[in-house]
């Protein structure tokens, strides 16, 4: 009986060492085919990413604004063809001529022929002196030409004719020194006897012409078209404006004066008057700094202060934004829709299909979004700074684990998990 139960326990032993390796080989059968599984599967993630970049979202007040400026009109009745002696929005000199008035307009041509050869004579006196480029490196001249065609390019396509021209006059006047640097003195002498005969004759020919003067002894910007608006409220008196008096302003359709030949802006600072209500006007205390967005002009945004804020029994507010910044574009404002920054946000704009929830150690929810980096699937946290229809905006921070500049956000994908390998 002990023989056979010994060989007995030898046949169980055999037995279960079989069964045992069956067991084996089937769970790494199993491990193998999961692994290949696993592979095929994120493999067929179809995973789609877009890169993180830095946004602003502002949160704004509509409003309508009325522009008011220390304005003068140039008055006059001349009874001509009046030829501009200044540029648009030209800084001029207490009591300068600013337009000369002919009795028709072939003499007025005459007149701008004549000035454009002055101009001319003054060119090549300058050019033939060598003391204007004496010393002066080539490189450096390359350079500054090559900034005079950049200038030139990006003020044809800014629409800013007036600066467009002087940069190709620089550009013309500085190719001609090079020339002169590089290959030796440039022989002008005939071309300017030449021009210096035609201004002669063209002078005798002219006839007799009168000047405008601004008629302020004042210097400030001429600007050559009015609207009507100018003298509808005076400009020292604006932190009296009240509510009822801008929705006036903002109603008005005054008739342009047709006498006027331009005007004067005698000052820098200038004035935004808009009506909002007297809740949204609470945190405008003078002297606070803004910015503002003009919807209609191409200056898109400007820099101003709070000058005043007056309130009714209404519920409105009249507040006053002064500003300081003036050209072109900022001298033809007048009424314009525009929008006062509350608040500004600067983050990374995360949608609401791109967001996960995990949950943490502690057992709470974690927002944020899965980025790919290189192969490997991530989980980064979002810091909600801000949210809107759609979206929350997560601001940067170095640290902790949140979604940094230029993370891969993944916007779609099968499978996804913190970890998981993609395979191309």
């Amino acid at each position: 009986m002990n023989e056979l139960s010994g060989k007995e326990k030898q046949r169980r032993l055999r037995t279960e060492k079989a069964v045992l390796r069956s067991v084996g080989v089937m769970l790494f059968a199993l491990a193998f085919f999961y692994i290949i599984y696993e592979v095929y599967d994120v493999s067929r993630q179809g995973v789609v990413t877009r890169t993180a970049t830095e946004q602003i979202i502002e949160e704004t007040l509509d409003m309508e604004v009325f522009v008011i400026r220390d304005e003068t009109y140039i008055e006059g009745s001349p009874g001509g063809v009046i030829v501009p002696l200044v540029g648009e929005s030209e800084r001029v000199a207490g009591n300068a001529d600013i337009a000369a008035v002919f009795q028709d307009a072939a003499a007025a041509e005459k007149y701008m022929e004549l000035k454009a050869m002055k101009k001319d004579l003054l060119r090549y006196d300058s050019l033939t002196s060598q003391t204007a480029y004496s010393g002066l490196k080539v490189g450096t001249l390359e350079a500054s030409i090559k900034t005079d065609v950049r200038d030139f390019i990006r003020c044809v396509y800014k629409g800013d004719t007036q600066t467009a021209f002087k940069n190709a006059e620089d550009f013309r006047d500085k190719a001609t020194t090079f020339e002169i640097i590089t290959k030796g003195t440039l022989d002008i002498a005939d071309k300017r006897q030449a021009l210096a005969r035609r201004i002669s004759a063209l002078e005798s020919s002219l006839g007799k012409y009168s000047m405008v003067g601004t008629g302020n002894s004042t210097a400030g910007f001429y600007m050559s078209e009015t609207d009507g608006f100018e003298n509808l409220f005076k400009y020292g008196d604006v932190s009296k404006l009240t509510p009822e008096i801008v929705t006036s302003l903002l109603k008005s359709k005054p008739s342009k004066d047709k006498t006027a030949l331009g005007k004067l802006v005698c000052n820098y600072r200038w004035y935004l008057a808009a009506v909002v209500d007297s809740k949204q006007a609470g945190d405008m205390k003078k002297g606070k700094v803004v910015t503002i967005n003009l919807h209609d002009s191409d200056v898109k945004s400007i820099t101003a202060k709070v000058y005043a804020k007056n309130e009714d029994t209404k519920g409105r507010a009249a507040v006053v934004f002064v500003c300081g910044d003036i050209n072109s574009q900022l001298l033809s404002l007048r009424k314009e829709k525009a929008s006062l920054v509350l608040k500004s946000h600067k983050g990374f704009l995360i949608n609401s299909g791109e967001i996960r929830v995990l949950k943490g150690a502690d057992g709470k929810a974690i927002n944020g979004v899965y980025t790919l980096r290189g192969n490997i699937i991530s989980f980064r946290k979002i810091n909600a700074i801000y949210s809107g229809d759609g979206f929350i905006m997560s601001g940067g921070t170095s640290s902790g684990g949140y979604v940094q500049l230029y993370d891969e956000i993944i916007t779609s994908g099968r499978n996804l998990r913190d970890g998981a390998v993609v395979y191309d």
